[in-house]
């Protein structure tokens, strides 16, 4: 599948070159597409048109860390609706898991390498993809610092990490993005990886509306979930895991959100080799293993989240799913995260 991002990334280092002193005319040299083309932030444009303006950025910029500039310089209004939900979240943990579930809306290849939120005691580590970096140290840094940027502004303080961990060399450069984050940062690791105290992730956000902020997510969802770039077995995890946590996720339910019939979905996901039933464990799989990394949840919580009418129907369909029941597979999970 090739590669895509919304405009909304190029437009951003666009404006901050510019507001370095970076000519238009240079920075555009480098990408095919004129300024002109570059008006619409949901606009899908070629990878590469973002990675030859962080090129051209870098070296116009050699004394500056460009990752940590524009993290500072972006704005969730940038991104126009795509972000809106995160100003009504209640705490930083919801807006971490809103991020991780929309991210491919900002990148096509976070489809085949999502982003993880995982548990490893009173941590939560939120892990990038090592694709999303493509080379350049600078991209996972504005990652970062937007992130946290978006989250003080939402919560009114500072949401900052416990540790920090990047998968590249450090230098006069990167101890800029040391200082932004507030924490420690261990170089050379094997991937990169914002942690969070569970406390901390945890503390209510002053001006909360959760249910302004599950409309908006609603609305992402329509637009995420139909997206016809997707192959179809990628379509049906995603209606699958929306509609599980309401409850709703039939083999019916799932094909009228998809606008087919029962036999026209099945019929195209045997054309990718799939069957439905495969297709269901491994998205049930997926949401149920996230929420039992939360300590706060007992598995009867987990049941009734995900839309079963009792624990022990909950427990059978994920014995048969993997083999074990979700005590023995969240104490496992539990003790290798």
């Amino acid at each position: 599948m090739s590669r895509f991002v919304p405009a909304a990334g190029p437009m951003i280092l666009l404006s901050f070159g510019v507001s370095r002193g970076v000519e238009l005319d240079m920075l555009c040299a480098g990408i095919d597409l004129a300024p002109h083309q570059l008006t619409d932030p949901m606009r899908m444009v070629p990878f590469e048109t973002s990675l030859a303006l962080w090129r051209t950025l870098i070296a116009q910029l050699p004394h500056e860390n460009v990752g940590v500039g524009v993290g500072s310089f972006v704005r969730i209004e940038h991104y126009g609706m795509v972000w809106e939900f995160a100003k009504h979240v209640g705490s930083a943990r919801e807006f971490l898991r809103g991020i991780v579930r929309f991210a491919p809306l900002a990148d096509s290849v976070v489809i085949d390498h999502p982003l993880r939120l995982q548990s490893a005691g009173d941590v939560l580590e939120l892990h990038w993809p090592a694709v999303v970096k493509h080379g350049i140290p600078e991209r996972i840094e504005t990652l970062n610092v937007a992130l946290l940027s978006f989250m003080a502004r939402i919560a009114g303080r500072d949401v900052l990490p416990c540790a920090v961990r990047a998968g590249h060399p450090v230098d006069g450069k990167r101890r800029l993005a040391e200082q932004r984050y507030g924490c420690a940062v261990r170089y050379d690791a094997a991937d990169d990886v914002l942690c969070f105290d569970r406390a901390t992730l945890d503390e209510p956000f002053p001006h909360a509306q959760p249910q302004v902020a599950r409309a908006f997510m609603d609305l992402l969802e329509r637009k995420l979930v139909p997206d016809a770039r997707l192959p179809i077995g990628e379509r049906v995890r995603r209606v699958i895991e929306l509609q599980t946590q309401r409850g709703e996720a039939s083999q019916a339910a799932v094909a009228r959100a998809l606008g087919l019939s029962v036999r026209s979905l099945q019929r195209e996901l045997r054309q990718e080799g799939l069957r439905y039933g495969d297709v269901f464990a491994d998205a049930l799989k997926r949401v149920a293993t996230e929420l039992m990394q939360d300590h706060a949840r007992s598995l009867e919580d987990i049941a009734v989240e995900l839309g079963f009418s009792d624990p022990s129907s909950f427990a059978r369909t994920w014995k048969r799913i993997t083999g074990e029941s979700p005590g023995r597979y969240r104490a496992r999970v539990m003790r290798v995260a």
